[in-house]
C-alpha cells in the first residue's frame, strides 16, 4: 500500500505500464556506467536558516570507475543548476557531493536533484538518477501573543506558515469551510480524494513561531477548533501536535487524538465536508512554554493507515 511495500515501484520503476519482467540474474555482468543518486543528506531537517547547503550520496554500480558527474538541482518549480564533480568513484563505492549553497525564503519548499554522466557516456538506467525531499524555513521574527489564524486571508499556507509535502504530494490544503460555519476557510487534510496511497504518511501543518518570554503569567493554551470524520472502526486517521522551542531541530507531542476519539461527526464512506454543527473546540495547556521564545507548534495529520476521511 506505500512506493516502498508496492511490488509495482520494484517490477516497474519507470512506470512503463509493462506487464512482464525479465528477472534478475545476480550473476550478469554489472552496465559499464550506472550512477545512482542514493540520498540527499542536506537539506532534510526544518531550520530558521535562510541559506540551504544542499548535500548528496552518489553510488556508482556500474562496472566501470567514474570521473565526473554531472549534477542538476533547483527548488520548487525555480530553473535548475549545475554542478560537475570530479574524482575517482570505483564500482560499488559511494561519495557524497556538496553543492553550493542556495539562499531560501521562510516557507514550505521542495529541493530536486538528478544526476547524469558526460556526453558519450550513458548512465544505462536512468531510473535511480533523480530525487526529491521536502522541507521548512520558519520565520525568524516570532510573533507575540495572541497569534490568531482563521486561513481568511486567501493565501495558503498564509504568510509565514508553512506545510511539508509527503511523497504522495497530498498535504495541508485550504477550504471553504469554516469552523462552525462562522469563518469561510479552514485548513484541510484530504485523505479521501487522493489518486495514490498515502498510507503512513504524515503531512505538517507548521505555525509561525510565537515570543512567549513576555505571555501574561497565567494559564497558556492553544486553542482550535477541529472537526472530523471516520472511514469506519478499522480504517482512520489521527491529529497530533507536536511543539519545538529550537527552531524545527527537537519536537515534543502535546496533543494526539484519533479514530472515535477525534470524531466530531459519525462514520462516512465519501467525501467528508462538516456541517455548522459537526465541529468541536478543542484546547492544550501550554503554560509549560511560558517564558521561551521562538515557539513553533506543528499540527500533524493524518498519522493512521489507509484514511479515508477529510
Amino acid at each position: 500500500s506505500t512506493p516502498q511495500t508496492r511490488l509495482k515501484e520494484w517490477l516497474d520503476p519507470g512506470n512503463t505500464g509493462s506487464v512482464t519482467n525479465n528477472g534478475y540474474d545476480p550473476y550478469a555482468p554489472a552496465d559499464s556506467f550506472d550512477v545512482e543518486l542514493y540520498n540527499v543528506l542536506s537539506p532534510v531537517n526544518n531550520t530558521c536558516n535562510t541559506v540551504i547547503n544542499p548535500s548528496i550520496t552518489v553510488a556508482n554500480l556500474g562496472a566501470l570507475a567514474v570521473s565526473t558527474i554531472t549534477v542538476n538541482y533547483y527548488l520548487d518549480g525555480n530553473s535548475s543548476s549545475s554542478f560537475v564533480w570530479t574524482g575517482n568513484l570505483a564500482p560499488q563505492a559511494n561519495t557524497v557531493v556538496n553543492l553550493p549553497s542556495i539562499p531560501v525564503t521562510p516557507g514550505g519548499h521542495i529541493f530536486y536533484a538528478n544526476i547524469n554522466l558526460p556526453a558519450g557516456l550513458p548512465d544505462k538506467n536512468i531510473y535511480n538518477d533523480s530525487i526529491s525531499t521536502s522541507f521548512v524555513i520558519y520565520d525568524s521574527v516570532a510573533s507575540a501573543p495572541p497569534l490568531v489564524q482563521e486561513f481568511e486571508s486567501g493565501n495558503f499556507p498564509p504568510a509565514n506558515w508553512a506545510v511539508s509535502t509527503p511523497i504522495s504530494g497530498t498535504t495541508w490544503a485550504e477550504s471553504n469551510k469554516g469552523g462552525f460555519s462562522q469563518s469561510g476557510h479552514s485548513a484541510v487534510a484530504d485523505e479521501w480524494s487522493p489518486a495514490q496511497s498515502t498510507s503512513g504518511e504524515k503531512p505538517g501543518l507548521f505555525s509561525t513561531p510565537v515570543n512567549l518570554v513576555n505571555a501574561p503569567n497565567v494559564p497558556l493554551f492553544l486553542k482550535f477548533d477541529v472537526a472530523y470524520a471516520p472511514y469506519n472502526a478499522l480504517y482512520t486517521d489521527s491529529l497530533a501536535i507536536f511543539v519545538s522551542n529550537d527552531c524545527g531541530t527537537n519536537w515534543t507531542l502535546i496533543y494526539q487524538k484519533g479514530g472515535d476519539s477525534l470524531s466530531t461527526a459519525p462514520h462516512k464512506d465519501s467525501l467528508f465536508v462538516p456541517t455548522a454543527n459537526q465541529w468541536r473546540k478543542d484546547s492544550v495547556n501550554i503554560s509549560n512554554l511560558n517564558g521561551q521564545s521562538d515557539v513553533l507548534f506543528q499540527f500533524q495529520g493524518p498519522g493512521q493507515a489507509q484514511g479515508k476521511a477529510a
